[in-house]
């Protein structure tokens, strides 16, 4: 823990391990400012690149989701009229089919659409501004990365966690213990990082079974 009398680092000093980006906010590059770094912060936060990124994305999953019903659909017409011989029920049996890839097309979304995206797949994050105000001048860029990453995401989690862990029926029991299980996790991670800092941690959002 910090003592508090430490230089705090400065984002616009050359040996910084953090740098303000174009948008006038501080980030850092978990393996320290580069050559890639404003490429790096580009790809993830430039508002052009975002747009780029999501329209490919779009098409791309457009493509996909017309491939795969317009695939069971076919399989499902050929099933019908191999099983009946009638152009008729072919067509149900591909109009059956279409419904089914649509909704395994829902399904695949909501699959991978959920849950928080892996930290790790982020090389460059903003720091918090509590972060910025307490990391010494000496830390590394990997140390405050991994600092700015524990403190937003459980401030992201915060907003949540009590939708999440709300049991309103039985059924709902096991999603809500996950969640706070997920949540401790989390919360255990910003405890370590407020420690590192010499901050003093918030209050968890929901009751917790964690040493402070």
């Amino acid at each position: 823990m910090r003592d508090g009398s430490e230089v705090v680092i400065e984002p616009r000093s050359p040996d910084s391990a953090v740098f303000v980006a174009p948008d006038g906010d501080v980030y850092v590059d978990r393996d320290g400012p580069g050559v890639t770094t404003l490429r790096r912060w580009r790809d993830q936060y430039d508002p052009v690149a975002v747009r780029r990124r999501q329209r490919r994305a779009a098409w791309g999953w457009t493509l996909l989701a017309l491939l795969t019903v317009g695939t069971v659909a076919a399989a499902g017409f050929g099933v019908g009229l191999l099983v009946s011989g009638s152009f008729l029920r072919g067509t149900v049996f591909g109009g059956g089919g279409a419904v089914i890839g649509i909704w395994v097309c829902y399904g695949a979304a909501s699959v991978l659409t959920s849950g928080d995206r892996p930290s790790a797949a982020v090389p460059v994050v903003p720091v918090p501004a509590e972060v910025l105000a307490a990391a010494p001048a000496a830390a590394s860029a990997a140390d405050v990365w991994r600092w700015s990453v524990a403190v937003a995401t459980e401030a992201d989690r915060r907003r949540t966690i009590g939708y999440e862990t709300y049991v309103e029926r039985p059924h709902m029991q096991k999603q809500a213990d996950d969640a706070r299980e997920r949540y401790a996790a989390v919360y255990r991670a910003y405890l370590e990082a407020a420690r590192e800092l010499g901050i003093p941690p918030r209050e968890p959002d929901i009751p917790l079974d964690v040493a402070g």
